[in-house]
């Protein structure tokens, strides 16, 4: 009778304890269409922060849907694949949680011409901004052991804006001028086609210290940021 394989060991880049671990995939493989999923990068994890991690799959579906359902998604030629499957998803007799979740966020609005004129009602889904930013930290949890070569301290947390935050602010707001601008002058990394890009600046001195920018689909952007937490900060 052969002998059970040994699982690998190793460090989790989330927790930081040396156990057990498997590949993530960073990001989750579930936005790519299964041909744009060769080049995707993988870091070590432990079965508590994702394989056996319901919370982890049930967000990474979440941010699938809302990110494929945003404005301008479709016109990606690769959203169409993880679009039918995320609409599959939600007939799962195991996705009640999440057709509830998509159902409270569908809001109800009035379109009308630069006149002023009534054009019709229009359809529109809120997010939960938690939920999206604990997918973006794992992302740049990820991305940042990868570029870097070590795990993000345990002193340390993420900071995530969608792109709505800061999409409209004056070119010489501080944000603007101090973060955004020389992130989108660092080298651009592409996956799948265009699915999902990013961009990131860290400082030398303090390497904890970084900044990135994430797209899916060419039009959903999130900024992240890595710093040291604030005194009293709750574990993330």
């Amino acid at each position: 009778m052969a002998s059970k394989k040994r699982p690998k060991m190793g460090y989790c880049v989330y927790c930081g304890k040396f156990e057990p671990i498997t590949l993530d995939h960073i990001p989750p493989k579930c936005l790519f269409p299964k041909d744009k999923r060769d080049n995707l990068i993988k870091v070590p994890s432990c079965s508590r922060c994702h394989s056996e991690n319901k919370q982890v799959s049930q967000d990474d579906e979440y941010f699938r849907l809302k990110v494929v359902m945003r404005k301008g998604a479709s016109a990606h030629p690769a959203a169409q694949e993880p679009l039918l499957a995320a609409l599959r998803s939600l007939t799962r007799p195991a996705s009640a949680g999440l057709r509830a979740s998509v159902l409270n966020g569908l809001r109800v609005g009035e379109a009308r011409s630069p006149f002023g004129i009534y054009l019709g009602r229009v359809y529109g889904f809120e997010s939960d901004p938690s939920r999206l930013a604990r997918v973006i930290t794992r992302v740049t949890k990820g991305l940042f052991f990868h570029e870097l070569g070590f795990r993000l301290p345990d002193d340390c947390e993420v900071s995530v804006q969608d792109d709505s935050r800061w999409i409209n602010l004056p070119d010489d707001d501080e944000l603007i001028t101090h973060v955004i601008r020389p992130v989108l002058l660092a080298d651009y990394h592409v996956f799948g086609d265009g699915v999902f890009t990013f961009r990131f600046r860290h400082v030398d001195s303090e390497p904890w210290l970084s900044a990135w920018i994430f797209t899916f689909y060419q039009c959903t952007a999130f900024l992240s940021v890595t710093h040291s937490k604030e005194p009293g900060a709750p574990e993330t």
